[in-house]
C-alpha cells in the first residue's frame, strides 16, 4: 500500500483507505464486508482500520467466520427495526415528492443511499460493540451453531452523490447544521453522511428538518437511540465470544459506554 493511496485526514476527519484503492488481501476484504451486510459501499471505520498496517487483516480474520453464519447482522437488523419510532415522517404524496425535487433521475438514488445506510449501520455498530466487548477476551472463539445463511441481496446502485459541505449552500448547510444538533450559531464541522447524499433534494431535507426537529428537542429520538444502544450491548456482549482473540487490540481496549 503506497503513501498517496491512503486519503490524508484533517482535523476533522480520520485517514481512509478508498475502496477503489483497495488490493490484494485488503481488496478481498472490502468485497466481504459488503458482500456480508448487503450494501455497495464499506463504512469508513473499516476504511480507516485498513490504514494501520496488519490491522483490518487481523480484525476480519477473527470476525469472518460469525459474519459467515448471518448471526450479527440478523440481529442487528431485527433490533433496529423494532426499535424504529413509529410515524416519524409521514408518508410523501407522489405530486408532493415532485414539488420537493425527490422524483425523477434523482429519486432512486436517494432511495438507494437511505436504503444502504439502513442496511449498513446497525451492523456496522453491532460489530463495533462485539470487537469491543470481545477485546477483553483471550478465550478461543466459540463456534456457532447456524443453519447455512445466505447474505441478502445487496442494495442496488448507484446512490446519490455526496455532497462536500463547502459545495452546499450556505441555506442548506445551515438547515443541515440545525438538524439534530440543536440552535447554533456556529457550523459544526462533522456532518452525517446520510444528510450530505440527500443535499441533492433540499426540498426533502426542509421536510425532514420540519417533522424530525421536534423529535430531536424533546429527546424522544434520543430516547429511541439510547433504548437501541443498550439492546446492542446486551447482543454484543452474547455475540462477541464468537469472535476469534484480538490481542493486537487487548492492551489499547477503551472503556464500553
Amino acid at each position: 500500500m503506497d503513501a498517496e493511496d491512503v486519503t490524508t485526514p484533517s482535523a476533522a476527519t480520520l485517514a481512509e483507505l478508498p475502496e477503489a484503492s483497495a488490493a490484494g488481501t485488503l481488496g478481498q476484504i472490502y468485497a466481504e464486508l459488503r458482500q456480508f451486510a448487503g450494501t455497495p459501499v464499506v463504512a469508513l471505520i473499516f476504511r480507516h482500520l485498513a490504514t494501520h498496517p496488519g490491522l483490518l487483516e487481523e480484525i476480519w480474520s477473527s470476525l469472518r467466520p460469525l459474519m459467515m453464519t448471518g448471526l450479527l447482522q440478523d440481529t442487528a437488523w431485527r433490533l433496529a427495526a423494532e426499535s424504529v419510532p413509529a410515524h416519524l415522517v409521514p408518508p410523501l404524496s407522489r405530486d408532493l415528492q415532485a414539488t420537493i425535487g425527490f422524483a425523477g433521475e434523482t429519486r432512486q438514488p436517494m432511495l438507494n443511499a437511505i436504503d444502504a445506510y439502513n442496511r449498513a449501520n446497525p451492523a456496522n455498530l453491532l460489530v463495533i460493540l462485539s470487537l469491543l466487548h470481545r477485546i477483553r477476551d483471550s478465550a478461543p472463539a466459540r463456534a456457532v451453531s447456524q443453519k447455512a445463511w445466505t447474505p441478502p441481496a445487496p442494495v442496488p446502485t448507484p446512490l446519490s452523490p455526496m455532497l462536500k459541505p463547502t459545495d452546499m449552500a450556505p441555506h442548506i448547510r445551515r438547515l443541515v447544521n440545525d438538524i439534530g444538533f440543536g440552535d447554533r450559531s456556529t457550523l459544526d464541522t462533522v456532518v452525517p453522511s446520510l444528510l450530505r447524499h440527500l443535499a441533492g433534494a433540499p426540498g426533502l431535507l426542509a421536510i425532514l428538518h420540519t417533522v424530525l426537529r421536534p423529535a430531536f428537542r424533546d429527546g424522544s429520538l434520543q430516547g429511541a437511540t439510547d433504548a437501541l444502544r443498550a439492546r446492542m450491548q446486551a447482543a454484543a456482549a452474547e455475540l462477541a465470544p464468537h469472535i476469534g482473540p484480538l490481542p493486537r487490540l487487548a492492551g489499547n481496549a477503551p472503556a464500553i459506554a
